[in-house]
């Protein structure tokens, strides 16, 4: 399978310098849709090829380059999105891209949510029956629901 290097480009002059990493095909095509016009994007595939690293890459970047934007990252319930997107998605998607140090400090666990230096949050929550309503009403510049097969 070809292998491509892509650049992440950072558009705050406080983050680190923009890193370097390696995309799979299968990659490439998500990333071009996210880049896209395209309202909505589904991915499906099998597991383990990195369709939710490059999201989270993807939403991370967001939120340089538009500061003070809102992020909401869901999956069915709250205790899932926390072990499987907060815990580890987040950390090596910000390992990939430079930004752990930068972002250390801005990480809410208990609330599940980071604040960027520039005002741009990422919320992370569950949508099942006792926080929907809450996660909801609020508002969002993008959407990412993870393994949305699992839903009602």
């Amino acid at each position: 399978m070809a292998r491509t290097t892509k650049t992440a480009k950072l558009a705050t002059s406080s983050a680190p310098a923009a890193p370097t990493f390696t995309l799979r095909k299968p990659q490439e095509g998500l990333l071009k849709l996210l880049q896209s016009n395209v309202p909505n994007v589904l991915a499906a595939g099998s597991s383990r090829v990195g369709k939710s690293w490059l999201y989270m890459i993807f939403i991370l970047l967001l939120c340089e380059e538009y500061p003070g934007s809102r992020h909401g990252v869901f999956r069915r319930n709250r205790n899932a999105c926390e072990r499987n997107l907060f815990k580890l998605t987040l950390f090596q998607a910000m390992n990939a891209l430079g930004l752990s140090g930068y972002l250390a400090k801005s990480i809410d666990k208990s609330a599940l949510s980071v604040t960027f230096p520039n005002g741009s949050v990422i919320s992370f929550g569950g949508l099942d029956e006792h926080n929907r309503d809450r996660e909801l009403g609020s508002e969002y510049q993008s959407i990412w629901m993870n393994e949305v097969s699992e839903f009602e």
